[in-house]
């Protein structure tokens, strides 16, 4: 609990505890109405827990059904677990914007203590300014209170949720469950809401002292080592300087290098700026304040007294430290501690930093500080790690995925543009903004971002009710005090442009795939002693797939091609512009069709190769696949999904919608699975979705829960190899992508992995684990190059493989 934390409350979750907890959670949905549709759905899980107890276990065919609560509760374990995953990501997704928002706000309500604080001569506590940010404070508080107590009463409704499973179950899932897939959460890390409260607390404090005409100032729960840059004493800088300086706006910070240098405390200035910066500002903007030669490397700050290569000694910046010792810094120079920068360096285990350190001043070694201690006593106490147990390495598994019920999934990217999404036409007057993105929607919280806009905040994403009354509003603020600027000025003069792509998926509109008839497929991670920060992807996927290439053509139609264009005569034409019967005469003018259908039916199931061949150049329906296809025979439905440039370079369109093409294609899939549902209770075919195209992978996974996505990535293929061996069915829409974007688009969409060419992971191997922390499943592609990987020597981590005669092959070791 937060220190801000009331004493009643406390006193509620004890009473809580004796009570219903049921409508106690409906109540304080009405106290909280910003946060009423983020709360645990903790009724319905307790009707989902009775549900699935009365359902009859279903034994063989001559045996009779059993109503079995325990029975039938372990049976449907992954239906429930996979609801419960739900509630757990719907709380995590409302706490990481609610989180974001405050630490925004408390750190404007900073800028503008300091602000004030500036002034010679405190202002009066009856002062409009006083009064209004004394109660912006409050506000912070109450709202932090809000966040905290909607966290400490889901933690209570998961942990009461799971106590009923496992006592109508008769199980033991509790305890790991809690540990291993709930605290880990960030929603639950009670410190980030803890350490919020202390700062505003502090703050409030030393202002009203301030007021008072006291001079003095609370500690706050910061590390000494780390001064937060926007309340640090040691620098007399603007904070939007700072924020300039931080947030690696170069031009910003030549033009006030420019206004200072004619300054007599320029050197002053310069110098007090850079030890507030050093510890997180690019490296290119320190050293566009070194190069003016104004920098003091010897001077210290007003606080610690600490330079530069105490800086960087704790900080572990190596070019901060490299640029103090060619600059002769003071290598002996004592804090108020008494600690000299090898202290620090020992402290936070900086080895290659000791090194250096030792080398410039051998007889430092033996320096004690103010404490008694010497730099190996030091290492001692804080340079080794502390001591841990391993976690458990029973992998805790994870059913399906989020997906989309009711609500509409809508995308904002400002990545991938030819130009800065957002450019101001005079870059000097805004260098320290942010832009924030509102709704009229109740239900949605703006989001804040500060400008430049960072890698992660690239892309945003909202979940709406209603297309059709969505907007959307672009403001963008100073980050420093409450002037409200947007991209137009109140006298409607252009100050500059926002640019932005957009991706809308809508919730599949036909009935999904009950999850309680049709099972989900899970993923796990685990990890190992020799390497805990290595995270294994386990999952429920095994054995050969074979690859089948769906395109769809204009009238609506999955079919089987895997290029572009199909060639009739010595025509080329996309088979998007093809009708479905066109496509079928076209087809069997290639010898497609009964030909190809009658070499299916005496193929055997297990030659996945020669299945591949014979549907590649079948020209046939999925439909029609699916049902000649043994249901043995596992299956990866690969995409062909044109992105903009392939569409126009190609003169492929006009396509169909991203959403009519995933609706129209899941719809023949779940029909397929409903049909051998209804031919046997325990018939069901295994289906892997894959696609080279991202957006096409993220309908996919966001339309429904039950089979898993794969994405696709050509970078660091051969171009060369890709199109030797002509035994091989070749494909279009091969795209590629840096594997940090692949990364990302996977998790911020929940996908099930990604497959990487088998010749970029050979050159860097370090992608692989890179990949696997990312808790995502790895396959390499060996289709388009010669590769020293093989069916018998795939590293360790790799979960698969893909080879040019279109299997798609799980390792045995991944089904955990």
């Amino acid at each position: 609990m937060g220190s801000n934390a009331p004493a009643a409350y406390h006193r509620n979750l004890n009473f809580v505890s004796a009570a219903k907890f049921g409508k106690h959670i409906q109540k304080r949905q009405l106290d909280f109405p910003e946060y009423a549709a983020s709360f645990v759905d903790y009724k319905a899980l307790k009707k989902l827990i009775k549900k699935l107890s009365a359902t009859p276990v279903i034994h063989a065919q001559n045996e009779p059904s059993l109503l079995d609560p325990q029975a039938s509760l372990q049976a449907n374990k992954a239906t429930f677990f996979f609801r419960l995953e739900r509630e757990l990501e719907k709380v995590n997704k409302l706490y990481l914007q609610k989180e974001a928002e405050l630490k925004l706000r408390l750190t404007t309500l900073l800028e503008k203590k300091r602000s004030l604080q500036s002034q010679p001569i405190p202002i009066s506590k009856l002062s409009s300014k006083y009064v209004i940010l004394e109660e912006a404070f409050r506000l912070f508080s109450n709202d932090l209170n809000k966040l905290q107590q909607f966290v400490e009463i889901n933690a209570t409704a998961f942990s009461k949720i799971l106590k009923k499973w496992d006592k109508t179950s008769k199980s033991r899932t509790k305890e790991l469950y809690i540990s291993r897939a709930v605290e880990v959460q960030p929603c639950f890390n009670r410190d980030v809401i803890s350490d919020l409260s202390d700062q505003a607390t502090t703050s409030l404090l030393d202002f009203a002292a301030w007021a008072e005409g006291e001079q003095m100032q609370f500690a706050t729960s910061v590390p000494s080592e780390f001064p937060n840059r926007l309340h640090d004493a040691d620098t007399d800088a603007d904070p939007q300087i700072l924020q300039t300086i931080t947030s690696g706006n170069i031009s910003g910070v030549q033009e006030w290098i420019s206004r200072v240098v004619s300054l007599p405390d320029a050197r002053d200035r310069m110098t007090r700026a850079f030890l507030a910066t050093a510890y997180d500002a690019p490296e290119a903007a320190l050293k566009v304040m070194l190069d003016t030669s104004l920098v003091d490397l010897d001077q210290g700050d007003d606080v610690n007294a600490r330079n530069c290569l105490h800086k960087a000694a704790i900080s572990g910046r190596s070019l901060v430290l490299k640029i103090g010792l060619e600059g002769n810094a003071d290598v002996k120079a004592s804090d108020v501690y008494g600690r000299i920068p090898i202290h620090y360096a020992c402290m936070h285990g900086h080895v290659g930093m000791i090194q250096d350190l030792v080398t410039a001043a051998p007889d430092t070694v033996d320096f004690k500080d103010h404490d008694g201690f010497t730099p190996l006593i030091h290492s001692i106490i804080d340079g080794i790690p502390d001591l841990s147990l391993p976690p458990p390495i029973i992998p805790i598994r994870r059913y399906g995925h989020n997906f989309l019920e009711n609500k509409t999934f809508v995308v904002i990217n400002f990545g991938a543009l030819d130009s800065e999404p957002i450019r101001f036409y005079e870059d000097s007057k805004y260098p320290a903004a942010r832009l924030t993105i509102a709704s009229k929607s109740s239900d949605l919280i703006p989001r804040n971002i500060l400008l430049p806009i960072s890698e992660e905040n690239k892309v945003l994403s909202f979940q709406v009710d209603n297309l059709d009354t969505f907007s959307i509003d672009f403001d963008v603020y100073p980050t420093f005090g409450f002037c409200n600027l947007g991209l137009f000025d109140p006298r409607l003069r252009t100050i500059g442009r926002i640019k932005f792509k957009f991706n809308i998926v809508t919730p599949f509109p036909g009935p999904p795939l009950e999850i309680t008839h049709f099972a989900t497929y899970w993923k796990a991670t685990s990890q190992f002693d020799e390497s805990p920060s290595a995270l294994i992807t386990g999952s429920s996927l095994s054995g050969d797939y074979v690859r089948l290439f769906v395109q769809m053509t204009c009238d609506g139609v999955p079919v089987l091609c895997p290029q572009w264009k199909i060639r009739y005569g010595r025509l080329s034409i996309p088979v998007t512009r093809l009708t479905y019967e066109e496509f079928v005469y076209v087809g069997a003018e290639n010898g497609g069709g009964e030909p190809a259908l009658a070499a299916l039916s005496s193929t055997q199931s297990h030659d996945i190769s020669s299945i591949h061949k014979i549907l590649a150049n079948s020209y046939i329906s999925l439909k029609d696949a699916l049902d000649h296809l043994p249901v043995e025979v596992r299956i990866e439905l690969h995409i062909l999904y044109p992105n903009r440039v392939d569409e126009e370079a190609l003169r492929l369109g006009p396509t169909p919608n991203i959403n009519e093409f995933a609706d129209t294609l899941l719809n023949t899939v779940f029909a397929h699975a409903r049909y051998l549902r209804e031919q046997a209770e325990t018939k069901a075919r295994s289906i892997v979705f894959s696609s080279f195209n991202a957006d096409m992978c993220t309908a996919l996974n966001w339309k429904q829960p039950n089979y898993p996505v794969l994405l696709g990535n050509e970078l660091g293929a051969d171009p060369i190899d890709a199109t030797a061996d002509s035994h091989k069915v070749h494909s279009s829409g091969r795209t590629t992508v840096s594997v940090k974007e692949a990364v990302q688009i996977a998790q911020n969409n929940n996908l099930m992995g990604l497959i990487c060419s088998s010749r970029l992971l050979e050159l860097a191997p370090a992608l692989v684990e890179s990949v696997k922390t990312a808790s995502l499943v790895l396959i390499a592609d060996l289709s388009t190059q010669t590769s020293s990987f093989s069916d018998q020597a795939l590293p360790e981590k790799i979960d698969g493989y893909f080879k040019g005669e279109g299997v798609l092959r799980f390792n045995e070791t991944v089904d955990i």
